[in-house]
């Protein structure tokens, strides 16, 4: 049995936490929770922009709770920290259980900036832990499979393609999402999956163009356009919708051969259509991102291994391209590389 802390019972912690709950070889061994109430087993006010993983109090009595992190350092029961908190706090969170020792899986984005994802990064590659960025949508089911067929060129070439991650407004702990100095704003925190995605999955484009709305929360919206050598990305991303606006996901890839859909509104949620006119319907996992990552951390912890699935040089990447976004943004010009 393998004893995981969890740091930070927000959104994503609790998803993390159900995650951990249904499987046999996981114990939630700890949980550092600043809210008294949630520690103690009130989880009501928990709520994210994706439907589900609500639940109004928890049985915790097995549960080690502490209000500080710090509190964990140290303890020699856990195999794996999983940090869950706010992206301005990520940084001094997972360096001291770095430099404690410690396996860490630390939520995405990695940091606000890119200097202190270097420094955090440089401090990994001198620490002992595995140390993973909870990349999500890189598992994600359908996803993966898209990711595998353009870089084996199944359907062909690509011609374009088109993303959208659009959300109902979000405010988290102290409304930090709000926040640009703590969350980055939308383009950091929710179009940052679709950036990481095509940098993963097509390079590093030629230049990129991009253009959106900005408010006191920073940049709430955001439409950008990567342009490569043969072929043109789009993505959308924003929060800012109606608060009654179902979240949705959503990619195009169109290919020589056919065009590749997944759309989380959907049934069937990802389908292939074939330009001589059949439309496929591949079989996936019904798991999610999150289960399929945290089932890849696992392996790691039990194995020993190397974790080469999320490499540094990509989050440094994902982050540059975010910033130069927002340059076009500001300056209405192309950004190139």
């Amino acid at each position: 049995m393998k004893r995981v802390a969890i740091v930070g019972l927000g959104f994503m912690g609790k998803m993390h936490y159900d995650i951990y709950s249904e499987r046999k070889d996981v114990e939630v061994y700890a949980i550092a929770e600043q809210d008294e109430k949630k520690r103690k087993g009130d989880w009501s006010s928990i709520a994210g922009n994706i439907e589900g993983n609500k639940a109004a109090a928890a049985d915790i009595k097995r549960i080690k709770m502490v209000p500080d992190y710090r509190e964990l350092l140290g303890d020699k029961n856990i195999d794996w920290v999983d940090i869950c908190i706010p992206t301005f706090m990520h940084k001094k969170a997972a360096s001291d259980f770095l430099k404690a020792g410690y396996n860490v899986l630390v939520e995405k984005p990695l940091c606000p900036t890119v200097k202190d994802a270097k420094d955090l990064l440089s401090l990994k590659n001198k620490s002992k832990g595995i140390f993973m960025v909870a990349q999500c949508i890189r598992f994600w089911p359908g996803w993966a499979l898209a990711a595998e067929a353009v870089r084996k060129k199944t359907y062909g070439k690509v011609i374009h393609a088109s993303f959208k991650r659009v959300s109902p407004p979000v405010m988290g702990w102290n409304k930090w999402f709000r926040d640009p100095k703590k969350s980055g704003g939308a383009i950091m925190d929710l179009h940052i999956h679709d950036v990481d995605f095509i940098r993963w999955v097509f390079g590093r484009p030629k230049k990129i163009m991009a253009c959106g709305r900005k408010e006191m929360a920073g940049i709430t919206h955001i439409y950008a356009t990567y342009l490569y050598k043969n072929f043109n990305v789009c993505a959308e991303g924003g929060w800012d919708l109606a608060p009654t606006y179902p979240f949705n996901m959503y990619f195009c890839i169109v290919c020589e051969k056919a065009t590749l859909e997944y759309d989380f509104s959907k049934t069937p949620i990802f389908t292939v259509y074939m330009n001589d006119g059949q439309k496929i319907v591949p079989k996936i996992k019904t798991t999610t991102g999150w289960h399929e990552e945290i089932d890849y951390f696992i392996s790691l912890i039990k194995g020993g291994g190397k974790q080469t699935f999320v490499k540094d040089q990509e989050i440094i990447d994902t982050l540059d391209i975010i910033f130069k976004e927002k340059r076009s943004m500001s300056t209405g010009k192309p950004v190139t590389f």
